[in-house]
């Protein structure tokens, strides 16, 4: 809605005025507004229909407009603050704890405070595919001003490193 999109153009003009407006930066940002923008679309969808819950995760999913794309969404009640989730999420020494797959993870660059770029490869015992994969994500937190939520978003892209 349009107070959703106010307060994310306010994080965003928070963030550039501490840049120095180099040409990654504002590839990196139009990306985290892309991620952002379709992240509250997809939470807006009505139609997400209850799969089946396991662990105490339900498991929803949305058919898009595309034939053959599904989105699937977990929700779950973790009993901690949405701040120590955040520092857990981005504290690369705590990712393997939560992510079994993940074989290694670094820190390829700190754009500011609330935005960053790894470099995570997962482990090929695991994976559906036939070889282990990797991927450079850029991952982007905000609160939102209305509710005091928090947001993180994360979004594979490419790097020069």
């Amino acid at each position: 809605d349009e107070e959703e999109e106010r307060e994310r153009e306010r994080q965003r003009e928070k963030v550039r005025e501490r840049e120095s407006g180099g040409v990654m930066a504002k590839k990196y940002f139009k990306a985290i507004d892309r991620c952002t923008k379709s992240f509250f679309d997809l939470m807006h969808f009505a139609d997400w229909k209850f799969v089946r819950e396991k662990n105490g995760v339900s498991i929803l999913q949305h058919q898009m407009n595309e034939p053959d794309v599904i989105c699937v969404r977990g929700t779950t009640t973790i009993r901690a603050g949405a701040d120590f989730i955040k520092n857990v999420i981005l504290d690369f020494n705590m990712s393997p704890k939560w992510d079994l797959l993940l074989q290694e993870i670094r820190l390829l660059e700190v754009v500011d405070g609330h935005t960053q770029v790894a470099h995570m490869l997962y482990k090929l015992d695991y994976c559906v595919l036939s070889e282990a994969r990797d991927f450079c994500v850029l991952m982007h937190w905000f609160r939102r001003h209305e509710d005091g939520s928090l947001v993180i978003v994360a979004q594979s892209i490419d790097h020069p490193l």
